[in-house]
Protein backbone atom coordinates (compact mmCIF):
# COMPACT_ATOMS: atom_id res chain seq x y z
CA UNK A 1 0.00 0.00 0.00
CA UNK A 2 1.28 3.18 -0.63
CA UNK A 3 1.48 6.25 1.50
CA UNK A 4 -0.59 8.97 0.21
CA UNK A 5 1.26 12.41 0.69
CA UNK A 6 -0.86 15.45 1.54
CA UNK A 7 -0.21 18.52 2.00
CA UNK A 8 -0.33 22.41 0.07
CA UNK A 9 0.94 22.74 -3.38
CA UNK A 10 3.92 24.55 -3.97
CA UNK A 11 2.13 26.93 -6.60
CA UNK A 12 -0.91 27.78 -3.83
CA UNK A 13 1.78 27.59 -1.24
CA UNK A 14 3.48 31.08 -2.69
CA UNK A 15 -0.15 32.68 -4.46
CA UNK A 16 -0.36 32.15 -0.20
CA UNK A 17 2.26 33.94 0.99
CA UNK A 18 2.11 36.72 -1.88
CA UNK A 19 -1.62 37.28 -0.78
CA UNK A 20 -0.90 37.20 3.00
CA UNK A 21 2.34 40.15 1.80
CA UNK A 22 0.10 42.00 -0.13
CA UNK A 23 -2.68 42.31 2.84
CA UNK A 24 0.09 43.15 5.69
CA UNK A 25 1.57 45.72 3.50
CA UNK A 26 -2.06 47.63 2.24
CA UNK A 27 -2.97 47.27 6.44
CA UNK A 28 0.61 49.16 7.03
CA UNK A 29 0.26 51.61 4.23
CA UNK A 30 -3.34 52.67 5.46
CA UNK A 31 -2.23 52.95 9.15
CA UNK A 32 0.77 54.82 7.94
CA UNK A 33 -0.88 57.46 5.49
CA UNK A 34 -3.65 58.37 8.59
CA UNK A 35 -0.71 58.69 11.11
CA UNK A 36 1.85 60.63 8.97
CA UNK A 37 -1.85 63.12 8.33
CA UNK A 38 -2.35 63.39 11.73
CA UNK A 39 0.79 64.36 12.74
CA UNK A 40 1.24 66.64 10.12
CA UNK A 41 -2.46 68.36 11.05
CA UNK A 42 -0.97 68.63 14.96
CA UNK A 43 2.15 69.85 13.56
CA UNK A 44 0.50 72.78 11.52
CA UNK A 45 -1.77 73.60 14.04
CA UNK A 46 0.85 74.16 16.78
CA UNK A 47 3.36 76.16 14.30
CA UNK A 48 0.28 78.51 13.64
CA UNK A 49 -0.80 79.27 17.02
CA UNK A 50 2.97 79.36 17.69
CA UNK A 51 3.35 82.00 14.91
CA UNK A 52 0.12 83.64 16.90
CA UNK A 53 1.43 83.97 20.28
CA UNK A 54 4.57 85.60 18.91
CA UNK A 55 3.22 87.82 16.54
CA UNK A 56 0.06 89.11 17.66
CA UNK A 57 0.60 88.86 21.49
CA UNK A 58 2.02 91.93 23.24
CA UNK A 59 1.07 92.26 26.61
CA UNK A 60 2.42 94.91 29.49
CA UNK A 61 2.08 94.78 33.12
CA UNK A 62 1.62 98.98 33.76
CA UNK A 63 1.75 98.54 37.51
CA UNK A 64 0.59 96.31 40.50
CA UNK A 65 -0.39 97.81 43.67
CA UNK A 66 -2.12 96.22 47.10
CA UNK A 67 -5.07 96.89 49.03
CA UNK A 68 -4.15 97.13 51.95
CA UNK A 69 -7.65 96.86 53.69
CA UNK A 70 -8.48 93.64 51.09
CA UNK A 71 -5.51 92.18 50.76
CA UNK A 72 -6.12 91.82 46.97
CA UNK A 73 -3.33 93.03 44.26
CA UNK A 74 -4.59 95.43 41.49
CA UNK A 75 -2.73 94.99 38.21
CA UNK A 76 -2.74 96.91 35.33
CA UNK A 77 -1.70 95.46 32.07
CA UNK A 78 -2.48 96.81 28.55
CA UNK A 79 -2.97 94.63 25.89
CA UNK A 80 -1.07 95.91 22.61
CA UNK A 81 -1.33 93.30 20.39
CA UNK A 82 -3.50 92.10 17.55
CA UNK A 83 -4.81 89.08 19.83
CA UNK A 84 -7.60 89.05 22.47
CA UNK A 85 -6.25 88.02 25.58
CA UNK A 86 -8.99 85.03 27.15
CA UNK A 87 -6.90 83.60 30.29
CA UNK A 88 -3.75 84.89 32.69
CA UNK A 89 -1.95 82.85 34.64
CA UNK A 90 -0.37 84.82 37.83
CA UNK A 91 2.41 83.82 39.64
CA UNK A 92 3.16 86.17 42.74
CA UNK A 93 6.88 85.95 44.04
CA UNK A 94 7.98 86.92 47.66
CA UNK A 95 11.23 85.34 46.77
CA UNK A 96 13.12 83.67 44.40
CA UNK A 97 11.90 80.78 45.47
CA UNK A 98 8.81 81.04 47.20
CA UNK A 99 5.52 81.51 44.93
CA UNK A 100 2.58 83.93 47.11
CA UNK A 101 0.04 82.57 44.55
CA UNK A 102 0.04 80.74 41.66
CA UNK A 103 -3.55 80.88 39.76
CA UNK A 104 -5.14 81.33 36.67
CA UNK A 105 -7.60 84.33 36.04
CA UNK A 106 -9.98 83.31 33.81
CA UNK A 107 -12.17 86.60 34.01
CA UNK A 108 -9.98 89.13 32.17
CA UNK A 109 -10.39 89.08 28.87
CA UNK A 110 -8.24 91.80 27.28
CA UNK A 111 -9.30 92.97 23.99
CA UNK A 112 -7.06 94.18 21.75
CA UNK A 113 -5.43 97.74 21.71
CA UNK A 114 -6.93 98.15 25.43
CA UNK A 115 -6.24 97.87 29.17
CA UNK A 116 -7.76 96.74 32.14
CA UNK A 117 -7.62 96.23 35.64
CA UNK A 118 -7.12 92.97 37.00
CA UNK A 119 -7.77 92.12 40.54
CA UNK A 120 -6.42 89.05 42.02
CA UNK A 121 -6.00 87.60 45.81
CA UNK A 122 -3.13 86.34 47.20
CA UNK A 123 -3.48 82.94 49.16
CA UNK A 124 -1.74 84.21 52.12
CA UNK A 125 0.16 87.16 53.91
CA UNK A 126 3.42 88.83 52.88
CA UNK A 127 4.91 91.23 50.49
CA UNK A 128 4.68 90.09 46.94
CA UNK A 129 7.61 91.76 44.92
CA UNK A 130 7.60 89.69 41.22
CA UNK A 131 4.58 88.72 39.17
CA UNK A 132 4.68 86.69 36.33
CA UNK A 133 1.81 86.76 33.77
CA UNK A 134 1.51 83.71 31.21
CA UNK A 135 -1.31 85.17 28.36
CA UNK A 136 -3.52 82.54 26.30
CA UNK A 137 -6.06 83.52 23.39
CA UNK A 138 -8.27 81.40 21.17
CA UNK A 139 -6.76 80.20 17.78
CA UNK A 140 -9.19 78.51 15.52
CA UNK A 141 -12.13 77.98 18.60
CA UNK A 142 -9.21 76.23 20.38
CA UNK A 143 -7.32 78.02 23.89
CA UNK A 144 -3.57 78.56 23.30
CA UNK A 145 -1.39 79.10 26.31
CA UNK A 146 1.48 81.22 25.29
CA UNK A 147 4.10 80.18 27.45
CA UNK A 148 6.95 81.86 25.70
CA UNK A 149 5.17 85.33 26.54
CA UNK A 150 5.96 85.49 29.54
CA UNK A 151 5.91 89.19 30.92
CA UNK A 152 7.31 89.99 34.32
CA UNK A 153 6.96 93.03 36.35
CA UNK A 154 9.11 93.94 39.67
CA UNK A 155 11.69 92.12 41.21
CA UNK A 156 12.34 89.53 44.06
CA UNK A 157 15.31 91.11 45.19
CA UNK A 158 13.73 94.84 45.54
CA UNK A 159 11.05 96.38 47.50
CA UNK A 160 7.57 94.78 47.79
CA UNK A 161 4.39 96.43 45.94
CA UNK A 162 3.11 99.66 47.81
CA UNK A 163 -0.37 99.91 48.74
CA UNK A 164 -3.11 101.47 46.43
Amino acid sequence: MAKSKKGISPLIATVLIIGFTVALAAVIMTWGTRFTRDVQKSTAESAAANVDCSQDVILEIIGVCRDASTSEYLIMVSNEGVAEISDLYVKMYRSDTDVESDTSIRDPVVPKFESKRIITKAMTTGAVKRIEMIPSIMVKGNKVTCSANIIEFGDTSGNAFGDC
